[in-house]
């Protein structure tokens, strides 16, 4: 006897993985999950791997992962994939170190303001700030 393999309708992924039906819908598009087999009632029919999917597919963004990295990585099955993950990884991390760098530097920045409007308030309560007078010369 042939056993059947159990499908979930579209509402009942976005259930399990707590994504709308329009964002699997969406991915579906993308090519990020497989075409799912309709129902004579037009009805998309998934198989139960699709939740692990797209829950491979959440994780990978929330690393900062774009959607069309996680298409280029999970259609290139066959080729060099762990070297293609450490490229794109390399990438994400030289990204993370410059936003690390612009924050410090923003920081430092806020920092010096801070520590300016502290002196002038110690000099003189209602003195002008010179984080004010300093962001308006810098306008022109």
């Amino acid at each position: 006897m042939k056993e059947t393999l159990q499908r979930l309708r579209i509402g009942e992924v976005a259930r399990q993985t707590g994504l709308t039906v329009e964002t699997l819908r969406y991915y579906e598009r993308l090519e990020l999950l497989p075409a799912s087999p309709r129902s004579a009632g037009g009805f998309r029919h998934y198989a139960p791997d699709v939740v692990a999917r797209v829950r491979f597919i959440k994780r990978a963004q929330a690393l900062g992962v774009s959607l069309d990295e996680i298409g280029s990585l999970t259609s290139n099955r066959s080729g060099d994939t762990c070297g293609s993950v450490r490229e794109m990884l390399t990438r994400h991390i030289a990204a993370i170190d410059q936003q690390m760098k612009e924050l410090h530097e923003l920081r430092s920045t806020l920092s010096n303001y801070r520590h300016r409007c502290e002196a002038a308030l110690e000099e003189q309560s209602n003195a002008p700030c010179p984080t004010l007078v300093d962001l308006e010369r810098s306008q022109a």
